[in-house]
């Protein structure tokens, strides 16, 4: 990189999902078989938005109960062998 050369933005606001994967503060769908883990950390989540981004609104509890409802239907999916692997899965 050029000294004083800015690395630039693809200002399609995707930031924030790539800082989230470096620092492994990210949701994975693994994380939906234990529904109070997932909880806290969406909630986590949401809370550091709401405290990086000015006028951040989020219904996490609203999507809470969707994913919920997602995870059943997303553990019907998931093939045996691999539900082995995720201990109290589903």
């Amino acid at each position: 990189m050029h000294a004083g050369k800015k690395i630039g933005t693809t200002k399609r606001g995707i930031g924030p999902a790539y800082a989230s994967k470096a620092i492994r503060n990210g949701l994975r769908v693994v994380d939906l078989k234990d529904k109070e883990a997932f909880a806290d950390k969406l909630r986590k989540l949401a809370m550091d938005g709401s405290k990086r981004f000015e006028g951040f609104q989020y219904d996490v509890e609203a999507d809470i109960e969707s994913f919920v409802e997602i995870a059943k239907r997303v553990c019907l999916q998931i093939p045996v062998h691999h539900l082995q692997k995720m201990p109290q899965a589903c």
